[in-house]
């Protein structure tokens, strides 16, 4: 990776962690797979926020907090539509691997 590749990395980690956090969230669903092997999402919560800090990137909704994770090991990606973000990793509140999906709330 070079001497400087790594530094780059969490630069650009921090970045994106700014970016997400800046967004008010519509809800979050759970992304799990049902017994015929499809996938389904469960409402955990509407409104509320991403946040990070303290080393763990946080879900928040009005109901309190669905979703904590360390940084080091979350990974996040945007819908390809930009209306939320995929968030997996260890969940420190069920303590398994756990994706998530945060809307955001839509202005026109």
């Amino acid at each position: 990776m070079g001497w400087f590749g790594k530094r780059k990395a969490e630069k650009e980690w921090e970045a994106l962690f700014a970016r997400l956090c800046e967004k008010p969230i519509k809800y979050v669903a759970r992304r799990q797979i049902n017994e015929s092997g499809s996938t389904e999402e469960i409402v955990l919560g509407k409104g509320g926020r991403l946040s990070h800090g303290n080393g763990f990137f946080m879900v928040d909704t009005g109901a309190g907090e669905v979703f904590r994770s360390a940084e080091d090991t979350v990974r996040c990606a945007e819908l390809l539509s930009r209306d939320g973000v995929v968030v997996q990793g260890v969940n420190t509140h069920t303590g398994a691997e756990d994706t998530v999906v945060a809307y955001y709330v839509y202005y026109r």
